[in-house]
């Protein structure tokens, strides 16, 4: 799923701005959401969130 992820990003970076695939480098990083820190409020843990994806 992470690989269609970053292929997806990179298509659509590379349709915007016209820079070749080969030219990119692309990193995708989970982080827990009691890590994050979001309008003033930590971020519920992705399992604790009734309307996230997953």
């Amino acid at each position: 799923m992470r690989g269609n992820l970053t292929h997806e990003i990179a298509d659509a970076w590379c349709a915007i701005t016209g820079d070749a695939k080969e030219s990119l480098a692309i990193f995708i990083q989970e982080i827990p959401g009691a890590n994050v820190m979001e309008d003033g409020v930590i971020l519920p843990q992705i399992t604790d969130d009734p309307g996230a994806i997953y």
